[in-house]
């Protein structure tokens, strides 16, 4: 008999947390559209404020920070922000009379910085790429280390006597392993 993963259980990683920091609720209804079957979870806030005590509770997620008509106040803050949780993905979005302030916001520190919603699917892959890449919080140090070991990605390529090659980890082969007499 075969276990079958669960949604939410020990086979399936918990989703990964994303602030959306906007005022209109644009971006997070294109993001969560976007990232449908995704494993990361979009958390709605509608001013700096609340973004900086959602970060104290969450200092390694990703933020995705909308460049409002005060840019420059927003870059202030995104600076100070980015000096106190500096491991924290942070992508700035704007669009129209912002867009000068792109380049400022690259240089402060966002890894990805977007001037149009015609754009979203490449905020929607960064958001791929930072939670395939992430580890989470649930997870803890021997989990991880234990994940992450060498021998892992060196066992998925080694070829079975039968020619075939071994089923990555956390998988059982397609068929049984067969041994070779050492005799």
């Amino acid at each position: 008999m075969t276990q079958q993963p669960a949604s939410r259980g020990v086979f399936s990683p918990p989703p990964v947390v994303c602030a959306v920091c906007e005022r209109s609720g644009l971006w997070s209804a294109t993001l969560r559209r976007l990232l449908d079957s995704e494993r990361v979870e979009l958390v709605e806030l509608r001013s700096r404020q609340e973004l900086a005590e959602w970060l104290v509770a969450q200092p390694g997620a990703a933020v995705v920070l909308e460049l409002p008509a005060d840019a420059a106040a927003t870059l202030d803050e995104l600076a100070r922000l980015r000096r106190e949780f500096p491991q924290t993905l942070w992508i700035v979005v704007a669009a129209g009379a912002e867009r000068p302030w792109l380049e400022l916001a690259g240089e402060l520190g966002a890894t990805c910085v977007v001037a149009s919603l015609a754009y979203a699917d490449l905020v929607a892959g960064a958001l791929r790429q930072w939670a395939g890449k992430h580890v989470s919080s649930s997870q803890d140090g021997f989990e991880h280390i234990r994940a992450n070991m060498p021998w892992q990605a060196v066992d998925a390529m080694r070829p079975l006597p039968s020619g075939k090659r071994s089923a990555p980890s956390g998988e059982p082969p397609e068929e049984p392993i067969e041994f070779e007499p050492l005799f």
